[in-house]
């Protein structure tokens, strides 16, 4: 009898270390997939562009993730700050034991670099412009937003400025979300960063809203309108038959001893919230993105 019941202990503790150990490896598969979900999850919300959902700094979005059956997730995108974003992602699914459900959360602060500083005026460049015989107009309106976007200050002066730090063309020219523009073919108006070689000449009409990026001097002899901004490693000059239509804020180069200048009929009007939209499709991490563990309820 002592040896069957010293059998029975043995069999005993076996099938509970056993027991055990297949918890602990379910426990630990169901750790592995709420962290491969999450990361999932942080890698739809950065090729999404958060940014498109947050334009002012002090925004928060909650963001579907794409979840489903007995899995629950949350993904909260924030703006603290201009060149700041902030992710909070919680998922919740099935903990590894019937009947039990564990929750795992992650915070991602995402700071972002842009390679074009923020302007402060309405026409910038390596030194001013040389003849400005268009129109000129400061800020318009004076909504939060509006105000916001220019970081609460006043509108700065209309005259044209020299930059404190020019943008580096360079890294405009071969930004990851920059395409190039041929002038010859384009028919329709283009949206986003685009690029034009040198030498560049605006022989038909021609509409962007976003980024324009010139490698050297830029000739308008047709209308071009631009929504955001116009960077242009040279000189900016309208010709006969040229109108520029901007409403954003313009920078030049002027390399090579290149003078720019606004004809008569050329019209700029100063929008922070244009240009700072602009900006924000330049934008790149400044730092691998890091998690750090958070409290998921």
């Amino acid at each position: 009898m002592a040896t069957l019941f010293t059998v029975g202990l043995v069999i005993a503790s076996i099938a509970g270390t056993t027991r055990a150990g297949a918890r602990a490896a379910r426990a630990a598969d169901a750790r592995a997939a709420r962290d491969a979900t999450l990361e999932a999850a942080r890698d739809r919300l950065l090729h999404d562009d958060p940014l498109a959902r947050l334009r002012v700094p002090g925004q928060w979005d909650t963001v579907p993730v794409g979840a489903g059956g007995d899995t629950a997730a949350l993904a909260v995108v924030g703006r603290p700050a201009w060149e700041h974003l902030v992710v909070r992602l919680a998922v919740a699914m099935p903990a590894g034991a019937p009947g039990t459900r564990a929750a795992t959360g992650r915070r991602l602060d995402l700071p972002l670099r842009f390679d074009l500083p923020m302007p402060r005026v309405p026409l910038t460049g390596a030194r001013p412009w040389q003849t400005v015989s268009g129109t000129v107009l400061e800020l318009g309106r004076d909504t939060p937003a509006d105000r916001r976007c220019r970081d609460t200050s006043p509108a700065g002066p209309a005259l044209p400025t020299a930059a404190a730090s020019p943008p580096a063309i360079d890294a405009l020219l071969d930004h990851p979300r920059a395409r190039p523009l041929d002038l010859d073919s384009v028919r329709a108006p283009v949206d986003g960063v685009v690029v034009i070689g040198s030498p560049a000449r605006v022989a038909r009409p021609l509409s962007v809203d976003g980024v324009l990026v010139v490698a050297g001097d830029l000739e308008i002899a047709a209308p071009l309108t631009v929504r955001g901004l116009l960077v242009a490693g040279g000189s900016v000059d309208t010709r006969t038959g040229g109108a520029l239509r901007l409403a954003g804020a313009a920078w030049s180069g002027d390399a090579g001893g290149g003078t720019s200048r606004l004809g008569p009929g050329d019209t700029v009007r100063w929008d922070p919230c244009l240009v700072r939209g602009a900006r924000d499709r330049l934008a790149r991490l400044a730092s691998p993105a890091r998690w750090r563990s958070v409290h998921a309820p």
